[in-house]
């Protein structure tokens, strides 16, 4: 790869990037309309999908699992340039070394219909990304359940799911459970962020299960509505927990009783340890 403004920089594209572009330019926009109206479901295409060898190169795979599926590519997904690099190329170590770290994925502000989530997450397992960013795109829970199964698969390390509510009332028991999954012990996520997804003392049982033996470094419950008894389960569960090092519970109408269950967690760690675990917790009572 040469450095950038030379003159013999390769521009040319991969056949298959070709390829992936020119459908792009041939179909329609994308809208969630269009794919839930068009999309082939992923049991109707099983053996194309399992012939299907991916590259690694997150949006390249991404658009071709779209072909398959008939789905018009999401905007914040698909080929960004026409000057991609060729997957199929040889690179030396000069060339590795120039490369710039892989970027986040960042979605924000627009819908992700189910199809895209289908594309989204068999891309996924493939590419090294190590950063997502969902941020109010309408996922539902069936969408969070099953990234939730799929996040093993992947090298991703930090994920932030926020401002996506969820109706419990539309959805049932796994609008209560899907956001628990992303923190149980299966989860290989280091950092997880939740704000402001309208987490109540009902979602707070199946969180506390699940953080009393998680593994997460960092998690982020900002802005929410957990309140006295959700932050007295989440207390309790900490209890047992011997990795998280970040938690933040600040915004969710937590009062005196919630502040302490807290007071009393950190004052029996150190009675029955003799020193507190290394913590940087912020809990606001609000």
């Amino acid at each position: 790869m040469s450095k950038a403004g030379d003159p013999n920089k390769k521009a040319a594209l991969s056949a298959e990037e070709l390829e992936c572009m020119q459908w792009i330019a041939s179909c329609s926009a994308w809208s969630v309309t269009r794919n839930n109206r068009e999309r082939l479901d992923p049991s109707s295409v099983k053996k194309p999908l399992g012939a299907l060898k991916t590259t690694g190169d997150f949006h390249l795979d991404y658009v071709r699992y779209c072909k398959v599926m008939n789905l018009a590519p999401h905007p914040s997904l698909k080929l960004l340039s026409p000057e991609a690099p060729d997957v199929n190329a040889t690179k030396s170590k000069e060339d590795a070394e120039e490369e710039e770290p892989i970027l986040p994925l960042n979605v924000r502000h627009i819908v992700l219909d189910t199809g895209t989530c289908s594309a989204f997450f068999m891309a996924l397992k493939a590419s090294v990304v190590t950063e997502i960013t969902l941020f109010s795109t309408g996922l539902l829970a069936e969408d969070i359940t099953e990234l939730s199964r799929v996040l093993p698969k992947t090298c991703v390390e930090k994920l932030r799911i926020e401002y996506n509510p969820i109706d419990t009332n539309a959805e049932g028991g796994d609008a209560l459970t899907c956001f628990a999954d992303l923190i149980s012990t299966k989860s290989v996520l280091s950092e997880l962020s939740l704000r402001g997804n309208h987490l109540s003392e009902l979602h707070a049982p199946s969180i506390a299960d699940a953080l009393s033996h998680s593994r997460l470094n960092v998690l982020n419950l900002f802005d929410n509505r957990l309140g006295n008894d959700g932050a007295a389960a989440i207390a309790q569960a900490l209890r047992f927990n011997m990795s998280l090092k970040s938690l933040s519970l600040s915004k969710n109408w937590i009062g005196g009783d919630g502040a302490h269950a807290f007071a009393s967690l950190f004052f029996n760690l150190h009675r029955d340890t003799g020193t507190c675990r290394r913590a940087e917790s912020s809990l606001f009572c609000r």
